[in-house]
């Protein structure tokens, strides 16, 4: 039986690595290009298939020669890919990603007219969201988002939502504020990037206050994932809790919000405290960015359990 379900954005991931990323009207030699695979929902399912967790995708993808390659990965990683959709005479949604030397990244998406999935098409696959012990929804399809989450909580499944764009990014492209509001109001843990934690905050520098005053919107607790730095956690009982992360060769940042998700997906799954679920999630993203690409670097249950015995941890100040 599934266990966990990803519902949104699978894409491919066109990866140029570069000495520096490019200023304004500026061009660079890359040098190296890969081919590889992306998208937040998406990684969250392959990683925790790679953690051993039975794990499912629901989303499109177009019947272009990308749509191909991109169902082939997620059978190649044993996702079941029951609810992924071919819409017909479309494109498949493509990043174009830019990493540089420190491995820190620039990242440009097409999304095609393909991965927007609507709400009569997720509830289509209900048997596999209401079947599971958590699922993971994006900011990519909002509307098919909120109704796996709306099916999620009506049988006590655990919701988690991963905003990877500033809110003003959203609603630029035609969404309301609401419709965001609304997928956050139903969201057990809340994980936004650092430009929607600023946003959703007020304009709020420091992480606790960010943290705090995105509680207020209807989270049951909200992670912000600072990098080097590891992460904060804020729940409505009023913790608040840091994790460092740990010491790697870091190659490529691309996906390690990706893989922290998966981290927590695997610790809801085995139910542990949000403590050390965050801990296990900053190893598993430090293992990431070993390699290039979004999932290449997933890592597996045994690397994670070396990492959090022997790794070195990184100071959080």
């Amino acid at each position: 039986m599934v266990e966990a379900v990803g519902v949104g954005l699978t894409c491919i991931d066109q990866v140029m690595n570069v000495d520096h990323l490019p200023a304004s009207d500026e061009t660079v030699v890359s040098l190296t290009f890969d081919q590889l695979h992306g998208g937040v929902a998406a990684g969250f399912s392959v990683g925790l298939a790679r953690l051993g967790v039975k794990s499912a995708f629901i989303g499109k993808i177009g019947d272009d020669e990308f749509g191909k390659a991109i169902k082939a990965e997620f059978e190649k990683e044993g996702v079941d890919v029951t609810g992924l959709l071919v819409q017909k005479k479309s494109g498949s949604p493509l990043s174009f990603v830019i990493v540089d030397k420190r491995g820190e990244r620039a990242i440009s998406h097409f999304p095609g007219p393909a991965p927007f999935l609507n709400p009569k098409e997720v509830e289509s696959f209900s048997n596999l969201i209401t079947g599971s012990k958590v699922i993971a929804v994006d900011g990519v399809s909002l509307f098919g988002g909120a109704k796996a989450a709306e099916m999620a909580k009506q049988k006590k499944i655990p919701v988690l939502f991963d905003l990877g764009s500033p809110p003003e990014a959203l609603t630029s492209a035609g969404l309301r504020m609401e419709h965001i509001m609304r997928l956050i109001s139903l969201t057990d843990i809340f994980l936004p990037c650092k430009l929607a934690a600023r946003s959703l905050s007020k304009g709020e520098k420091d992480f606790t206050a960010q943290a705090k005053k995105i509680l207020e919107l209807g989270p049951g607790t909200v992670i912000l994932t600072l990098g080097s730095k590891g992460c904060l956690v804020a729940t409505k009982n009023g913790e608040i809790i840091r994790k460092p992360t740990y010491k790697v060769k870091v190659v490529d940042t691309t996906g390690a919000g990706d893989a922290f998700l998966a981290g927590v997906g695997y610790g809801i799954v085995k139910r542990w405290d949000i403590g050390k679920t965050a801990d296990f999630a900053n190893a598993v993203a430090a293992l990431k960015c070993r390699k290039t690409g979004a999932r290449t670097g997933l890592p597996k249950a045994i690397e994670v359990e070396e990492l959090l015995k022997t790794g070195e941890k990184l100071p959080i100040t």
